[in-house]
């Protein structure tokens, strides 16, 4: 396993545990910290699938699926 400093390995637990969809708050408990700004700012990102799947569920509210091209 490569090295990564401690500071690294706090960013990918948090954002495995986000892409398992584990709420926010209980992400902050684990890391440690006393506002939820800091972990959601600095740590939290989204993935490219997770913003598909998002934008897919929008088309589909919007009945934007069923459009033709």
């Amino acid at each position: 396993m490569p090295h990564v400093p401690l500071h690294g390995a706090r960013g990918s637990a948090a954002s495995l545990l986000g892409e398992l969809g584990v709420p926010d708050r209980m992400i902050v408990d684990i890391l440690g910290h006393r506002d939820i700004k800091v972990t959601q700012q600095h740590y939290l990102t989204t993935r490219e699938s997770e913003r598909r799947k998002a934008l897919g569920k929008a088309a589909r509210a919007l009945k934007l699926d069923q459009l033709t091209a």
